[in-house]
């Protein structure tokens, strides 16, 4: 069975959400009832063909044309997150919704996207979509074409909020997103370019208190990466925070944070 077969067959348990990672920062998100979020996935080897030195290191875990989902989102239109040889190849979905700042609609209007199924996200505004509200969060880009870079905190309607940090530099006003108690936190640890740190994921962790914190943004090129296990193992005398390395392509299972009445 593919991949997307898996993720189209698999049941979502009330209360929960199932993660299928990508690489990269690349994930699919499928929710209770049923629907199905695609996350700054990288699907082709794009960045290589502007600079051979950012050749992907991981096999690709499906081809676009078998991408399935409801949402599409793209946190910033780098071509590891808003990869134009995968959204092109998807242009022709009637029913796929794409999700982005500024940035990245302007990128779905040059690769042929229908105006009508984009919404513009922002930071600080929130998208009330079909079992799921979306808000774009606080980032600081590594680069001026980007200033309007976005993170996304999904909140499921049964409970669960994910936050995905997209790209951005550790800043002590990212602590502003303890009000959205987040469960499970999807953080950059790559340090490099403008971005998270291993330490700085860390001490994001540590401020924010998810259930479960996975790494992301580590594996794609020799130049752009960190070490997953180095992350994980500040967590192994955290009582209350469960860090979790991920497999591309297996299914991770996410619930909401214990919470005293």
């Amino acid at each position: 069975m593919s991949l997307m077969q898996t993720i189209c067959s698999t049941t979502v348990t009330a209360s929960t959400v199932a993660l299928w990672w990508l690489g990269q920062s690349g994930f699919f998100v499928k929710l209770a009832n049923g629907k199905i979020l695609v996350i700054d996935a990288y699907l082709s080897d794009s960045v290589a063909k502007r600079n051979p030195d950012f050749r992907r290191k991981t096999p690709i875990p499906l081809q676009p044309e078998e991408v399935i989902c409801d949402y599409y989102l793209c946190s910033h239109n780098h071509l590891d997150h808003a990869d134009p040889e995968t959204i092109a190849r998807l242009t022709n979905r009637e029913s796929m919704v794409f999700i982005g700042p500024r940035n990245v609609l302007a990128m779905l209007g040059q690769l042929g996207v229908n105006d009508t199924n984009c919404q513009l996200l922002e930071a600080g505004e929130t998208l009330v979509l079909d079992g799921f509200r979306v808000t774009g969060s606080f980032c600081i880009p590594n680069e001026d074409r980007v200033l309007d870079s976005i993170g996304f905190v999904l909140e499921t309607d049964d409970g669960v909020t994910v936050y995905h940090t997209g790209d951005t530099a550790y800043h002590p006003f990212l602590t502003y997103l303890r009000k959205f108690r987040i469960d499970v936190l999807l953080t950059c640890i790559n340090g490099k370019y403008g971005n998270l740190s291993v330490g700085e994921s860390y001490a994001l962790a540590g401020a924010l208190e998810p259930a479960t914190v996975i790494p992301t943004h580590y594996d794609m090129f020799a130049l752009n990466g960190a070490d997953p296990v180095a992350f994980g193992q500040l967590f192994m005398d955290h009582s209350t925070i469960n860090c979790l390395i991920p497999t591309v392509g297996e299914l991770i299972v996410c619930y909401p944070k214990i919470r005293e009445a």
